[in-house]
């Protein structure tokens, strides 16, 4: 891993010619990746359910769900789980079923999601907002799509904890090409890795909230539990024991709760009703293009298509 120093509350991570581009995460090998990490997913997972409030059992929006890692032990919390990536063939992977849980699958934008306002009554985004060049985008995406007094709920790496700064030094050491770059109209020196990262502070996250006009209302930390000595101690401990390194701002992985200000009621969009057509936010119908009935946006002709049980959008 490998940083720039950035004294604002951005450390940009990875290749100055990826500034601005999207990373392209097809060729991820989530097996590999994920192979003898069970107790972190575990850790993650407990951590997320804590931070849903507990009288919502609605509908859920899961960002960046990859292969499913997080929705298979989030889902049968909520009636309806969304689980939207950029990459078809990891939805096509997710086989968990719950026979209280409607779980729908969506290939598409985070940025530009095809839902309509005020549809979910909770939306989860792990491990995924430190590749995003530009969160607040999707930060203001989230509270579009959130209900009145709904949950988003997200994990990130933050600057200053032990752990980034003990990988920085390392990466340092290494001699890995460091080349300077502009972004934001000022100078970093940006260390090269393989995919684009950036890396902010939790003031800084929570600055972006703000400005997204969403309120921060909870905060868990974790870390421990990626390293191999602690693997096998129960996750439980490992939670309690990230409290005060959390206070300290000792931890790397930090998750917060942000909720979206309840401004007066607000009707909820039934089951049939909450797609909408991505570029011109047309009421699109979900069950005619699960079933090949439509398969064109009636405003804009925007195409639609369901196969392998993923809708691409």
């Amino acid at each position: 891993m490998c940083y720039s120093l950035v004294p604002s509350g951005r450390w940009l991570i990875g290749s100055p010619d990826g500034v601005g581009t999207t990373n392209d995460f097809s060729r991820l090998d989530f097996e590999r990746l994920w192979n003898g990490r069970g107790r972190v997913t575990e850790v993650e997972g407990t951590i997320t359910r804590s931070l849903i409030s507990s009288n919502v059992a609605g509908r859920a929006l899961e960002a960046g769900a990859g292969n499913g890692r997080i929705t298979n032990v989030l889902h049968d919390s909520f009636k309806e789980y969304y689980a939207l990536d950029a990459t078809p063939s990891f939805l096509e992977e997710i086989k968990c079923s719950h026979d209280g849980t409607r779980l729908v699958k969506i290939n598409g934008d985070l940025l530009k999601t095809p839902f309509r306002d005020n549809s979910f009554d909770t939306v989860i985004m792990i491990r995924v907002f430190n590749f995003l060049p530009n969160p607040e985008l999707a930060l203001r995406e989230f509270r579009r799509v959130l209900k009145p007094g709904g949950s988003l709920i997200l994990s990130f790496y933050h600057t200053g904890s032990l752990a980034v700064m003990v990988d920085k030094f390392k990466a340092m050491g290494a001699g890995n090409g460091v080349a300077p770059i502009v972004e934001r109209g000022k100078s970093r020196r940006v260390l090269c890795s393989q995919f684009l990262e950036f890396f902010y502070s939790r003031r800084y996250v929570n600055s972006m909230a703000s400005d997204a006009g969403l309120v921060v209302s909870g905060t868990r930390s974790c870390g421990l539990e990626d390293y191999a000595p602690f693997h096998s101690l129960p996750s439980t401990l490992l939670i309690n024991a990230s409290r005060l390194p959390n206070v300290l701002g000792l931890m790397p992985h930090s998750f917060v709760r942000m909720i979206k200000r309840a401004t007066g009621p607000v009707a909820g969009n039934g089951t049939d009703e909450i797609m909408a057509c991505p570029d011109c936010h047309h009421g699109v119908d979900l069950e005619s293009i699960s079933s090949g009935k439509t398969d064109r946006c009636p405003g804009c002709g925007h195409s639609f298509e369901y196969r392998n049980g993923v809708m691409r959008v």
